[in-house]
């Protein structure tokens, strides 16, 4: 035991020296800090950005995205079958309302069209030979009624000659009756005989159109109906969107809209709606909405991905801010105001408007000033407040 009493003595005067010290250095710093509590100096103001209010159009803009569709695509086919001689078109290529796109062996049909027409011709020359064999009977038949009326011929007699006359008439009109016929079936020739020449035909109100898929080549035998070229029309397309129940109710046809694609980078192209779906999809809950998008230039192209723009409505403000200066206090939209004449921040409550980009309109109340757009999370109301930046102006300005 007494062998380590001085080392407990050393340790005391050791934790002694080392608690005065302590208490020296505190002393020192409560010193340095100046006196605390309610007679103390007011807190430093805190660094904000600021930006002026202004006045001025604020539209209401859904921008939606969607797909181009071509707004006629149509399959050209054979109507007749055959072997294919030519195909005059190519993916790309362009196409015109009746143009020929290929032809089929027409061998056998002209063959078809000379045989109707020689056909035709039989039936006319009977039809002529009925006609002479009915004038005579009726001659025959006028006769036979003057010598009844003078009491020469017997009753018997000209009943013989009026059934010659009708079994004449009856003739002529199996052979008026074939005749007819035999012009439909060379009509009907001539009208295969065209259909060699296939030709891209379509009732939509575009004048031209492009081939999108071949199917046919040289020396392929087809049937009828025979699908050879795929023609999609590229002006005008056809964008396509989806909008929920909130949007749907402020679009209307003709209203106006603009589309930018990737591919043309810098560009905005016009578009109208069209149509609008009468129902929504149950399992999105959207509505298709159609718009029509001119293109003549031909830049655009279908299956492109769409950003579709269309201004719901619009407001003149005397108030607007970026949306940046809104901030959130107890479930209220505030905004801090900074006068020119202070450095003092006013909390306010707003009711906010329509949104465009990163700009807001303000309802109520009406407010004039500046507003803090970074640094507001720091203040309270009536709190101080340092502008270290003004948009507007060079970086680190003063107010």
């Amino acid at each position: 035991m007494k062998k380590h009493l001085p080392t407990a003595v050393v340790l005391v005067v050791l934790a002694l020296v080392g608690g005065a010290t302590a208490w020296l250095a505190f002393r020192q710093a409560g010193s340095d800090r100046g006196p605390a509590g309610p007679t103390g100096s007011e807190p430093p103001a805190a660094a904000v950005e600021v930006s002026p209010i202004e006045s001025g159009t604020v539209r209401d803009v859904r921008r939606l995205t969607g797909t181009l569709e071509s707004s006629a695509r149509f399959v050209v086919a054979t109507k007749v079958g055959g072997l294919v001689q030519r195909v005059l078109v190519d993916l790309g290529d362009r196409v015109e309302q009746g143009q020929v796109i290929a032809r089929i062996d027409d061998t056998e049909l002209v063959q078809a069209v000379v045989q109707a027409e020689a056909d035709l011709a039989v039936r006319r020359a009977e039809r002529t030979r009925a006609r002479s064999e009915l004038d005579l009977a009726r001659r025959e038949f006028d006769r036979g009624e003057q010598l009844r009326e003078r009491g020469i011929a017997a009753d018997a007699q000209l009943d013989e000659i009026a059934a010659r006359l009708r079994s004449s008439e009856a003739a002529f009109a199996l052979a008026e009756a074939q005749v007819n016929r035999a012009e439909s079936a060379l009509e009907l020739r001539r009208i295969e005989l065209g259909y060699t020449q296939v030709r891209a035909n379509w009732s939509e109100d575009a004048a031209a159109g492009s081939i999108a898929e071949r199917y046919q080549d040289p020396g392929n035998l087809v049937q009828a109906n025979t699908p050879v070229v795929s023609v999609v029309a590229l002006d005008p397309l056809k964008a396509v969107v989806f909008v929920t129940e909130r949007d749907y109710a402020g679009l209307a046809p003709g209203q106006p809209a603009s589309i930018t694609t990737d591919a043309a980078p810098g560009r905005t192209f016009p578009a109208t709606i069209e149509r609008i779906a009468p129902v929504f999809r149950e399992t999105s809950r959207q509505a298709r909405i159609e718009l029509a998008v001119p293109n003549p230039d031909g830049v655009l192209r279908p299956g492109m991905f769409a950003r579709v723009s269309i201004v719901l409505g619009e407001q003149r403000s005397d108030t607007v801010i970026p949306r940046s200066a809104l901030s959130r206090r107890n479930g209220r939209e505030v905004v801090f105001v900074v006068d020119k004449r202070s450095d003092v921040a006013r909390m306010v409550e707003v009711t906010t408007g329509i949104a465009e980009g990163d700009r807001i309109s303000i309802v109520a109340p009406a407010i004039s000033g500046r507003v803090v757009t970074l640094g507001q999370q720091l203040l309270d109301d009536g709190a101080r407040v340092r502008i270290a930046r003004e948009l507007g102006e060079d970086a680190g300005a003063a107010p």
